[in-house]
């Protein structure tokens, strides 16, 4: 890691990468943010006086295209062990942020029985993350992580290489997914009306001129049954 430290600004923005010596974050990035007036007045004092707010980044990994089936049939053992590897160490990193979000919560007032909520589902994703095999699709791992993310109040990004195909897919069946009141045998038809007709096949057509996404037909075979969009809506493509 450089012992640099450096600066980029924006009119709203600033991201300042710390020196490997300082002493609050070490090597980490501070970003800087230009927010309105009644928005500022709602800060706390301690942020008003310049006293960062720590983020916790975690990142989870799982290929579920074609890709991943060559991977898997050419065995290409340091990609998949890597994909194993990212899950297992960020899976570390929530468990000691939930270890201080527990004790903080008590602290609170937050009730207990959400707290063992929370404490269940982490330990139940530990099991998906330690049991995943390198040559299954265990799609399980977004699903969960997803899901203990939200739980615990987390900001969280889903992309894909390209931001727009197995993006919208995994999109898609998460919004389904948090519908408490839908039947779970309706779920994939559901998804796949908000694949057909939904906001994310006008955000692929921005990026590529067309109104389908880039799946062919062997592309859309391999993908997880609850990834595959429906016919009408798959062209080949770059994924």
């Amino acid at each position: 890691m450089s012992t640099k430290s450096f600066t980029a600004t924006s009119d709203t923005i600033e991201l300042q990468r710390r020196s490997i010596h300082d002493e609050v974050n070490p090597g980490g990035i501070l970003v800087k943010l230009s927010v309105p007036k009644y928005i500022y007045e709602m800060l706390p004092s301690s942020v008003v006086n310049g006293v960062p707010v720590l983020v916790a980044p975690v990142m989870f990994t799982q290929g579920i295209n074609e890709k991943q089936n060559m991977a898997v049939v050419f065995g290409a053992t340091s990609s998949l062990q890597l994909q194993q590897s990212i899950n297992r160490k960020h899976l570390q990193r929530m468990q000691r942020y939930f270890a201080k979000y527990r004790a903080h919560a008590l602290e609170v007032g937050v009730e207990r029985e959400y707290l063992e909520d929370i404490d269940f589902a982490l330990g139940r994703f530990a099991a998906e993350v330690a049991t995943s095999k390198l040559t299954k699709k265990n799609f399980g791992v977004l699903m969960q992580s997803s899901d203990l993310a939200r739980k615990l109040g987390g900001c969280r990004i889903t992309s894909c290489k390209s931001a727009k195909d197995r993006t919208s897919m995994s999109i898609t069946h998460e919004e389904t997914r948090l519908l408490p009141e839908l039947p779970r045998e309706h779920a994939l038809q559901f998804a796949n009306v908000l694949r057909e007709f939904g906001v994310r096949l006008a955000n692929s057509k921005k990026n590529t001129g067309k109104g389908a996404f880039a799946f062919n037909t062997l592309q859309r075979k391999l993908l997880p049954i609850e990834y595959r969009p429906p016919v009408s809506v798959s062209a080949g493509g770059e994924a």
